[in-house]
């Protein structure tokens, strides 16, 4: 099936188009703006796909709290025209969303599932829960959070960062209060394209609204296993053989201008019920990018 992806320029959407070799539409930008409707509809009018991808996204975090405004329009007003599209032309609708709509402090230490309430904590995080809604519009969609992607061509992504600073001091500060997932995009992407691949077996009704027996909808989608920034740090160190001293400081330590959960593990009970293959732990994904 012809398959456009969104935000083909970025980590995320290239590792779609990699995968999805002659399949891909890819659309960048520059191709498929989301903050201009019209050059979203004019894209796909022309690419006609039967399943958009969506990578696109506005996603610094920090600076969100300062653009609340473009922020929306592309993570919420720009999957409100996609979802239109896919609606009109009966296309099916995958879009990709965030661990951060659990960012809320709560007792929580159990891995939260997809009928747990999301509860958002900054900008960047409340305008992909708003994204997520729009998507769900969409009779066949696949939401899927996940959390904190590394992977080739990424312009700053945490290891590569971490590699860099790593290379260049003996000491580095790095929060402690943040449990969560990093995931590896080469890991994730042909993930996500299995569980498609079984929800487009599923059956529909007319109109190709799903059935009880239909896999559509919302699932978690990570690396396996938990982990906070600073014993990441210190792996990615350990695999590098860089001789760093980690000193573990909290959020508040730190300052950033947006608030991050200080707990979102996803629970991944849901897609594995799917008979999808699980992925593998954080710290195999972690020795597998750095020794690819």
């Amino acid at each position: 099936m012809r398959t456009a992806v969104t935000g083909a320029d970025g980590q995320l959407g290239r590792a779609f188009a990699r995968h999805l070799k002659d399949r891909c539409v890819p659309l960048a930008k520059s191709d498929c703006d989301l903050l201009e409707s019209a050059s979203v509809y004019r894209a796909l009018d022309i690419v006609r796909p039967a399943i958009i991808i969506n990578c696109a996204a506005y996603t610094q975090v920090d600076h969100a709290e300062h653009q609340p405004d473009v922020c929306y329009a592309v993570n919420a007003d720009g999957v409100t025209t996609l979802a239109k599209w896919c609606q009109q032309h009966d296309a099916a609708l995958v879009h990709i969303s965030t661990d951060y709509v659990f960012g809320q402090p709560s007792e929580n230490r159990m891995p939260w599932t997809e009928s747990d309430v999301p509860m958002p904590a900054c900008t960047y995080a409340a305008s992909k829960l708003a994204g997520e809604q729009h998507a769900a519009g969409v009779p066949r969609h696949l939401i899927i959070r996940t959390c904190g992607l590394y992977g080739p061509v990424a312009k700053a992504n945490f290891v590569d960062t971490m590699l860099r600073l790593g290379s260049q001091r003996s000491e580095l500060r790095i929060v402690a209060d943040q449990q969560c997932t990093p995931t590896y995009v080469e890991h994730l992407v042909p993930a996500i394209l299995q569980l498609l691949e079984v929800a487009l077996a599923t059956p529909t009704k007319a109109g190709n609204l799903p059935t009880d027996e239909s896999l559509w909808g919302l699932y978690h989608l990570t690396n396996s296993g938990e982990t906070c920034w600073s014993q990441f740090a210190k792996e990615i160190f350990h695999l590098a053989k860089l001789d760093v001293d980690v000193q573990e400081i909290s959020s508040l330590e730190y300052g950033a201008a947006a608030q991050r959960p200080s707990y979102s593990v996803l629970d991944m009970s849901k897609y594995l019920s799917t008979g999808c293959r699980p992925l593998p732990s954080w710290q195999q994904a972690l020795a597998r990018y750095l020794t690819s």
